[in-house]
């Protein structure tokens, strides 16, 4: 086992073997052996279902970081995403079947980037390409899908061995569970499974779940047309967008690159939106009216519901009474009507500015 527990100052530690310090410490040994027990089990298999790159994939991966770095800004190819891609592979990190299955998809979706414009000058096309691992990391990835297709794992029948080791899986899957919880696991999604994302690109907790939800769709069913059907993206060019001021354009989405989009079809303006966008907080300029053109707001909007409600009022006042009534209960009626025809005008402008939003 590479965990171990030691005793000291009262308190029962966890460590890693060969490591000088604590993972955790507790007070009691039955909670540190839990908490030994589930670090063991969740790491026994952690090296399966996990490929590392071909040394070509990751030369190419290489090859394309070393071509970003020299082009200026505006030619620098590659999405966030894209580039801890490529640092990943580069590195010969260990990438899941999740990974290797959504390099399969982007190929199939960069196909036609290669008879773009720039391609032969290594522009973002070519950059982003190779920063997936190129034709070779293409040919891995298909071949890495193919071996665990639904298709090829129906073809074979589970051997005694195979459903046993299936069902030690489900196994420890519930030990591990029963240990955690002993320990007061809080069931929440760990951060450091969240998309690796650049620097520069912050998204929240809502919005990387998005992204996840929006690639694993692509993957599934192919990319979005721009229209506006169950397929569309809804995409509204550059001329129709009222929101490109408040930086709600396509050039600040993460999903933009060089005027194509990872998962709607066809050419994109800079300056276009579609109702599948996913842009940084930090990108996003909220402007609320400055104070005079906001109370301006108010006042017209209140003078427009104030003469509203004085014209239905006033129109419940002129309805005929039935004959017979006394002249003197007339009065006294028409002069309560004549009450609530009253309008409390800074009422209706404080309902006003909550309908608009401002202070």
């Amino acid at each position: 086992m590479p965990y171990h527990v030691v005793s000291a100052n009262e308190q029962y530690c966890v460590f890693k073997d060969g490591e000088p310090e604590a993972l955790q410490c507790y007070q009691s040994m039955d909670k540190a052996l839990a908490y030994l027990t589930a670090l063991n089990i969740a790491t026994s298999d952690e090296t399966k279902a996990t490929y590392i790159a071909p040394q070509a994939v990751a030369d190419n991966a290489q090859r394309a970081l070393d071509v970003r770095a020299t082009k200026p800004p505006s030619q620098q190819g590659m999405t966030a995403v894209g580039l801890a891609r490529a640092n990943q592979l580069a590195n010969r990190e260990p990438v899941s079947f999740e990974t290797v299955r959504r390099m399969v998809a982007y190929f199939d979706r960069h196909e036609i980037d290669k008879e773009g414009a720039t391609w032969s000058e290594q522009g973002k096309g070519w950059q982003a390409w190779y920063g997936w691992g190129g034709d070779e990391g293409r040919a891995w990835a298909r071949r890495i899908v193919e071996e665990n297709s639904m298709a090829t794992k129906a073809s074979r029948r589970h051997s005694e061995s195979d459903m046993e080791a299936l069902r030690m899986a489900a196994y420890h899957n519930r030990e591990t569970m029963k240990a955690l919880r002993t320990v007061g696991y809080d069931g929440m999604k760990p951060k450091s499974a969240t998309k690796a994302i650049d620097e520069s690109t912050i998204l929240n907790e809502r919005q990387i779940v998005m992204y996840d939800m929006y690639e694993s769709v692509v993957e599934e069913y192919g990319v979005f047309d721009k229209g506006i059907g169950a397929n569309g993206a809804h995409y509204i060019g550059a001329e129709g967008n009222p929101f490109a001021a408040e930086g709600m354009a396509c050039k600040n989405c993460v999903f933009y690159l060089a005027n194509r989009c990872e998962i709607v079809e066809g050419d994109i303006e800079e300056d276009a939106l579609c109702k599948l966008w996913i842009i940084p907080e930090s990108a996003l300029i909220a402007e609320a009216p400055v104070e005079e053109e906001a109370e301006e707001m108010v006042e017209e909007m209140a003078e427009e519901m104030t003469e509203e409600m004085t014209e239905e009022a006033e129109a419940m006042v002129e309805e005929p009474v039935e004959e017979g009534v006394a002249s003197a209960h007339m009065d006294d009626e028409e002069k309560a009507l004549d009450n609530t025809a009253t309008i409390n005008k800074e009422a209706v402008k404080r309902f006003a500015r909550r309908l608009l939003g401002v202070k």
